[in-house]
Order: structure tokens, then sequence, then C-alpha cells
């Protein structure tokens, strides 16, 4: 088990009494669970298809209903996860832009109409950073498309 190295060793003990009280079938189930995590942190993809090829074996027989259903849809994307790994790719930047915009939706309920709202959201979500009135110019962070260095 790939995600017992983390832990220290007070939480290690406490990870071994709560497996002894959980039962078999919900510690294979964390097992599991943590072994196809490690997929993800494969250092290249040859590793996570070892290791991915690893866990569909072993979640196809574990007789947990709810984690064989999780193994074949993970089947049908094997080649998917392992490009993902290769690429080191995932949706992080996705779902915190989402996130971003969920939040900017909620502050604009008191908006009176859609065109505020867009506007706040190109705002905080796009890449604009205009130069506020009494404020000093900041430089921009390095590596942002067209940026251009200012100083101060």
């Amino acid at each position: 088990m790939s995600a017992n190295k983390d832990l220290t060793d007070g939480q290690r003990a406490r990870l071994e009494a709560l497996k002894k009280r959980a039962g078999s079938r919900l510690v294979r189930a964390w097992e599991l669970k943590e072994d196809l995590r490690a997929v993800f942190r494969a250092a290249d993809g040859s590793e996570a298809a070892e290791l991915l090829d690893d866990w569909m074996h072993r979640a196809a027989y574990c007789k947990i209903a709810k984690v064989v259903a999780v193994e074949k849809k993970v089947r049908r994307r094997r080649d998917d996860i392992i490009a993902a790994v290769e690429l080191g790719i995932s949706n992080g930047r996705v779902e915190a832009i989402n996130n971003k915009i969920k939040v900017t939706v909620r502050m604009g309920y008191g908006f009176r109409n859609t065109d505020n709202l867009v506007a706040l959201l190109m705002l905080r979500c796009g890449d604009c950073q205009p130069q506020l009135p009494g404020r000093p110019v900041k430089a921009r962070k390095k590596g942002v498309k067209g940026a251009k260095s200012v100083a101060a």
C-alpha cells in the first residue's frame, strides 16, 4: 500500500486500528481507492499502465459491486488515463475556473443585467489587469502570455 509511506507513525498506528475495526470489505475498498490514486502519481506512462492493469485485475475480482462498476468504467477509459499520466494533465485548472465562475455568479445576483455579470467574469477569469487610477503600476508575472514587465 503506497499511501502508508506518507503517514507519520501515529497516523499509521491509528490507520491500522481502524482497519481492524472497520471490516475487510471497507479496508479492501479503501486500499483499492488509494492504489488507483497511485496510478496518477506514476512517474511515466509505462509505470501507470502497469499499476492500472494490476488495479483493474484486483478491482474486477474484489466482489464489491460499486468497485467493480468503477473498474468497468476505468477499463473503458484505460488509454485516456495512461495518456493523462504521460502528458501530466488534469482537469484541475478547469475546475478552478469553474469554481471562480460559480462564486462570481453568486456575487452577481444583485446585478440588473447580465452584461455586468459577464464583464465581471471576464475581469476575474481573463488575463486583463486594468490600471486603476491612483495606484502604482505593478509588474506582471513572468510567463504570462502577452505580459510585459513594467518597472514600478
